[in-house]
């Protein structure tokens, strides 16, 4: 498999994307702790992870950032390392055997090991972790060697056998300038690869971490695994060895998309602990194939593998990146063979403001052909012969372009694939062709995660080895600091007092493949096309909601895709739209499903959703003031209102913009829920009162205000008439009779204001 060749030919990579000035990674006060919540921010879904950290230096932004997506997400068991990294008793005997005789260990009391040649393992009192990693790489090499010498022809299939621990002490290579504020202690890269080169995290397999503390240790290794999964979007988690240099303990940490599971803390002083350190590691390095290492089997950085053909991946729509949660990732695929010169995950240079095509993510390089690789001399020069990674077999048959998206939803979520088959056909809905289970990280059956807590027990100071018990004594003297004691209390281990203890949330690993080929809309189009495609886009969500009886909840300028292609030649219209609908062609869907909800259900009203600046203004207020409410299709129909303005604003240079303009630009980037929701409630009270208002608008939007302002005078009065419905508590059969008049009086005036933009290309108004 093509992941196991990491290209290393030190060239920087490309970052094309433009920064974004409002980016915020500390805490969000949209998502609440006492609230389950599937807002994000526009940021943490157009940014990746090395603009981030271009954005902030500072490593521990990123923490925080990652501080956020653990909340009650980190767990712990027993049963962990012997689930996922089996090693028969026998094999873990024999290299304990081994490590004594080459003088990596060796006993020196009674049921206790210390270093062989490093004897005087550093003390946490006295020594910088810096003085671990020698130590700690040489025994982990010191494992796998052994492992290798005692089983040559198990080391020879494995698929770390390539692999070889490195102390790093220097910045990973991926930003623009060459440098990143990331930098791990060690990391696990190809036996070839010169301890003085630097590094990128495309080449790193295996990464690890030493701190004092369990709560350091799992938000540092968190940095990594995030740019792991940035740097190989086709991971199904990542490993990451810690160790805990204060009392020298091990654990192996595997970051996911439901969280973080890490094994029992291994105390490497003594026997115990050091057996469950080797039968980890001889565990792992029996891994054979792709899927065990943590790799979706039939994907890899290339292409995917549909009925035994390779679909060359030929962009990158969307690239939501995080450790947990919503992750996605949108690619088009095609069966055309990609020139091996060429640069994968290509974008038009107009899209990104260059001359060239180039990468889309800055973690992507240009990977040439694999070179024969041969394990060592002992087996005769012999080349490892190229892997053929598995297939995918469709019930569908595929076109040679299509969309796959590869999202994690929680377990009992209901699929994407449900709610846009139930309306398909219709004008605003995509063609779905096929959904499937991709590899994932699961949970045995019968074993429940351990939520890992933390508790700063002030009474308790810290204890120190001296010298007279570097070997596992009992004796230790105080220290000044507080020792973090584990503990199963409602306090967790990143230290947020107010998360109650939850459930494990399971996510499952989920691929559509799409017929639909669209872009998101860009001031390369027209007026009207732009115009229009929201109104088609509408037209979607009514049918979604009409017909299917589901609300999307998620409407924002990444959902709204413009067709690049016909898919069907005729489109159905919802029946309340018949009289108003005049040409029944489509040229927009609305994408992402993933958070729609059947209306009615209690999951529909159970949480929040949506995109933080197309969230309408009376979810925001009623969200800031901590009320539980209902999500509405008004919601989401003011929603495209919001979308249209946000990007009118993107379209139109900061220098063009009105000083109002620049100050709603700011606005709608705001990440704290109480500024945004007083801005959007003002602006709608401003335009809904003088239709002639005295504001002068830029170009761009003096051209879209009067569609943007219909459709926010029809909003704010069917919101005024839900308001009376609800006071009057009338029946619900009311409230959908109110819904549909919506539908139809949104569809009517966007219908008539489109067909009123000029038919010249948005970027015309200021040149190219």
């Amino acid at each position: 498999m093509s992941s196991r060749k990491r290209p290393n030919d030190g060239s920087p990579p490309v970052t094309p994307q433009r920064k974004h000035k409002s980016l915020r990674a500390a805490h969000h006060p949209h998502t609440p702790f006492n609230k389950k919540s599937n807002i994000h921010s526009i940021h943490t879904q157009d940014m990746n992870t090395n603009q981030i950290l271009q954005q902030q230096r500072e490593q521990q932004k990123l923490i925080e950032l990652l501080g956020e997506e653990f909340k009650g997400a980190t767990y712990e068991g027993d049963w962990v390392g012997d689930h996922y990294c089996p090693a028969p008793v026998e094999t873990v005997d024999a290299v304990m055997a081994r490590l004594r005789k080459d003088s990596i260990w060796l006993p020196s009391v009674a049921n206790d090991f210390s270093v062989g040649s490093l004897r005087k393992w550093p003390k946490a009192r006295d020594a910088s972790e810096t003085l671990f990693y020698p130590p700690f790489t040489a025994l982990l090499n010191g494992i796998t060697k052994a492992f290798k010498n005692l089983y040559p022809d198990k080391y020879k299939s494995s698929y770390y056998s390539h692999i070889k621990f490195f102390g790093y002490d220097k910045l990973m290579y991926e930003c623009v300038s060459g440098e990143s504020v990331l930098r791990p202690d060690f990391l696990g890269l190809d036996d070839d690869h010169d301890a003085d080169e630097r590094a990128s995290w495309y080449d790193t397999i295996l990464v690890g971490e030493v701190k004092t503390t369990w709560a350091k240790l799992v938000l540092q290794a968190g940095t990594y695994a995030r740019c792991l999964f940035a740097a190989t979007d086709h991971r199904i988690f990542i490993p990451v060895l810690v160790l805990r240099q204060s009392t020298a303990e091990f654990r192996l940490c595997f970051f996911h998309r439901s969280g973080m599971l890490a094994t029992h803390s291994m105390k490497l002083r003594t026997e115990p602990g050091l057996r469950g350190l080797v039968s980890t590691i001889v565990g792992m390095w029996l891994w054979q194939t792709p899927s065990q290492a943590g790799y979706e089997p039939t994907q890899v950085p290339k292409y995917f593998s549909f009925n035994d053909t390779k679909y060359h991946i030929h962009r990158v729509l969307c690239r939501r990146q995080a450790i947990r949660g919503r992750a996605t990732t949108v690619y088009v695929v095609d069966r055309d063979e990609v020139p091996d010169e060429t640069t994968r995950y290509l974008a038009p240079a107009q899209a990104l403001g260059s001359n060239h095509w180039t990468c889309l993510n800055p973690f992507d390089r240009y990977e040439p052909p694999a070179q024969p690789h041969t394990v060592d001399d002992e087996y005769d020069n012999e080349a490892e012969e190229e892997e053929s990674i598995p297939t995918r077999h469709t019930t569908s048959k595929l076109p040679n372009t299509f969309i796959v998206k590869c999202s994690y939803q929680l377990v009992n979520r209901e699929s994407e694939v449900d709610v846009f088959k139930s309306v398909e056909g219709y004008i605003g809905i995509p063609d779905i062709l096929e959904a499937y289970q991709a590899t994932d990280f699961e949970i045995p059956a019968g074993k429940i995660p351990t939520p890992w807590r933390l508790v700063l027990k002030p009474d308790v100071p810290k204890r120190v080895e001296t010298d007279s018990n570097a070997s596992g004594g009992e004796e230790s003297e105080p220290s000044d600091e507080i020792e973090p004691t584990l503990v199963d209390d409602e306090i967790d281990l990143l230290g947020l007092h107010d998360c109650p203890l939850l459930p494990y949330e399971s996510r499952v690993h989920r691929h559509i493949i799409i017929a639909s080929i669209g872009a998101r809309l860009t001031h390369d189009l027209t007026f009207r096309q732009v115009g229009f495609a929201m109104l088609h886009a509408m037209i979607g969500h009514c049918a979604l909601f009409t017909e299917g009886r589901y609300v999307h909840r998620d409407v924002s300028h990444g959902n709204i895709v413009f067709l690049l292609q016909a898919n069907r030649s005729e489109w159905k219209c919802p029946p309340i739209l018949d009289n108003i609908i005049t040409n029944k062609d489509c040229t927009a869907v609305l994408i992402d499903g993933d958070v729609a909800k059947k209306w009615g259900t209690l999951a529909q009203s159970s949480d929040r959703s949506g995109t933080l600046p197309f969230i309408s203004a009376r979810l925001l207020d009623l969200w800031r003031k901590n009320q539980d409410v209902v999500h509405l299709p008004l919601d989401d129909l003011q929603s495209f209102g919001w979308v249209l303005l946000y990007n009118v604003l993107a379209w139109t240079p900061e220098k063009k913009r009105t000083p109002d303009e620049q100050s709603w630009w700011d606005s709608l980037n705001s990440e704290d829920l109480t500024p945004l929701a007083n801005f959007k409630v003002r602006l709608l009270l401003e335009w809904s009162a003088d239709e002639s208002t005295s504001l002068k608008f830029s170009k761009i939007l003096a051209v879209f205000r009067p569609l943007i302002l219909a459709w926010f005078l029809v909003s704010t009065n069917f919101n005024k008439r839900y308001t009376r419905l609800e006071d009057e508590r009338r029946s619900e059969a009311e409230a959908l009779k109110l819904f549909n008049e919506a539908y139809r009086e949104f569809v009517r005036v966007g219908q008539e204001k489109c067909a009123e933009l000029p038919d010249d290309p948005i970027i015309s108004k200021y040149g190219t």
